[in-house]
């Protein structure tokens, strides 16, 4: 029963660490893209570069608190 019951746990941390691993690295690699900065029209070198980081801050902060 013991054996059973920590075996589940287990697996149900592996799979828990492996979807909160996968949803926080993918979506910091996808505001790099060259489509994703042109697709939003984000300028990350003009006059106001303070958008862009607005941009990446609230995505970053979607990620981490979902």
């Amino acid at each position: 029963m013991a054996l059973s019951y920590a075996s589940l746990v287990i697996i149900a941390v592996s799979i828990g660490s492996f979807t909160y691993g996968f949803n926080f690295g993918t979506p910091s690699n996808i505001i790099g893209f060259p489509a994703f900065v042109k697709y939003f029209d984000v300028d990350l070198a003009g006059p106001d570069p303070k958008h862009a980081a607005s941009m990446q801050g609230g995505e970053t902060s979607l990620v981490v608190r979902a």
